[in-house]
């Protein structure tokens, strides 16, 4: 509150070689991405500072979302064009998220649908030297009121990626949070079109959640069940110690 300022879409990660969480925020308006850091556990925070600046030293770098640690002080963040001024890019880092660069334009999906992007990359690891193997990205594509949620995989760490896949069951969804369940079954979170119902002068606010799972690593997804019709969205899975989710 002292900042007295916009604050917006928080993105938060631990960077547990030095425990550390990094948080990202879009400041301002319009929105800008800024970062700022704990070395307490969240009791208290740097103040935040844009994650890259022009020549002017003002921030150049538009709403960012979706961040994601990639261990051994590598991060990436998506930067959403939200005001659609320009190409929408992968932002990375490789010192705890001190500086950001090297970015990587998002490219379209395979059917050359614009791809646009809300939830972090989940990320496979080896299971015995947990380095990270595989991220797996969701992206869709909106036509009017009707959306197509895709999936594609990246085995480099983001920079390239796999043809892209419009799962079927993903018809009618946008934003899909992936999350891995104790027993390996990926979870996808879904947010669903507007009910036709209430199609017209709505924010998206009114759109819903379901779920979608696969017991094949994404290979196959069964129907999306709806456990909220309207009015729930940008889901935040955890899994706890006695290997419930809880997603909030």
């Amino acid at each position: 509150e002292s900042w007295n300022r916009v604050v917006a879409c928080p993105w938060m990660v631990n960077m547990p070689e030095k425990d550390r969480l990094m948080m990202l925020v879009g400041c301002d308006y319009p929105h800008r991405a800024f970062v700022l850091a704990s070395d307490d556990r969240g009791a208290t925070w740097t103040a935040p500072r844009p994650a890259r600046v022009d020549n002017d030293g003002k921030p150049s770098i538009g709403m960012g979302t979706a961040m994601a640690y990639l261990g051994d002080g590598k991060l990436v963040f998506y930067e959403d064009d939200i005001l659609g001024a320009g190409e929408t890019s992968r932002w990375f880092s490789v010192d705890y998220g001190q500086t950001w660069g090297d970015s990587v334009p998002l490219a379209p999906s395979s059917d050359d649908k614009a791809w646009h992007i809300w939830d972090p990359p989940l990320l496979v690891r080896h299971p015995q030297t947990g380095h990270i193997t595989r991220l797996s990205e969701t992206g869709y594509n909106q036509s009017g009121t009707s959306s197509q949620a895709y999936l594609r995989f990246s085995i480099d760490a983001g920079r390239t990626w796999s043809d892209s896949v419009k799962v079927p069951q993903w018809k009618g969804t946008n934003e899909v949070s992936l999350f891995r369940a104790a027993n390996g079954h990926l979870l996808a979170a879904c947010r669903t079109d507007v009910p036709r119902r209430l199609t017209g002068n709505t924010l998206d606010h009114y759109e819903g959640l379901g779920v979608s799972i696969s017991k094949d690593d994404g290979g196959t997804w069964s129907a999306v069940k709806q456990l909220y019709d309207y009015g729930r969205h940008h889901p935040s899975p955890v899994l706890m110690p006695n290997l419930d989710i809880v997603m909030t």
